[in-house]
């Protein structure tokens, strides 16, 4: 019974953290797979406005030559305004579905664009050369960045791996630093040791950004 209490204490604590990390690595994942395939939509969409197609048309081709998130988000924009949606609403719902920097720009752009006038081509053909040099200096920074990012995670794997071995080998010492009054000053100091650990090679890559 003791020791079912133990695993279920363990898990209690353990889980909410491991969802956290996942959910981290999944937008990270998210964002970096945007970032890959982005610029592809905008050389696509750009050559298809080059070749005299409306916005609408080559937001529907950019989705058929692209079989990923971005040319599914192209894809649904070009049906929205061809039923009639208002292109203001499709745009912003758009802007949410990727939330970022590089996304928000271009949705602006075209807002603007739509409702003022101008050369689209061209400005859609500027942000592709800039998004191009912004990925070109996001692989420089983490070749820079590789060993802290490197340290980071060996730094946050070790004192997951040191209550995990200290389970099996010392039952005893692992229950008082987990779930006794008297162990916990030690549970909470390693938890404080690690968030100024994270913070300090956090604003070390800011640095480098």
């Amino acid at each position: 019974l003791i020791l079912s209490i133990s695993y279920l204490s363990s898990l209690i604590i353990i889980t909410p953290m491991l969802f956290v990390l996942f959910y981290l690595k999944l937008k990270k994942l998210q964002e970096q797979s945007f970032k890959q395939n982005f610029p592809d939509a905008l050389t696509i969409l750009g050559g298809a406005m080059s070749a005299g197609q409306s916005i609408v048309h080559a937001f529907e081709y950019v989705g058929n030559q692209l079989d990923n998130e971005v040319g599914m988000e192209f894809k649904t924009m070009s049906e929205r305004l061809l039923i009639g949606e208002d292109a203001d609403d499709v745009l912003e719902r758009s802007s949410n579905r990727f939330p970022y920097l590089e996304y928000f720009f271009f949705i602006s752009t075209i807002r603007i664009n739509l409702s003022r006038g101008g050369q689209l081509k061209e400005v859609i053909n500027k942000i592709n050369r800039i998004m191009f040099e912004s990925r070109a200096m996001e692989k420089k920074k983490n070749a820079l960045t590789s060993e802290a990012r490197s340290s980071a995670k060996i730094v946050a794997c070790l004192p997951v791996i040191f209550i995990i071995i200290l389970k099996f080998t010392s039952p005893e010492n692992y229950d008082f630093v987990m779930f006794q009054d008297g162990g916990k000053p030690i549970f909470y100091y390693v938890l404080i040791s690690e968030s100024i650990g994270f913070f300090i090679i956090w604003l070390i890559l800011k640095t480098v950004e």
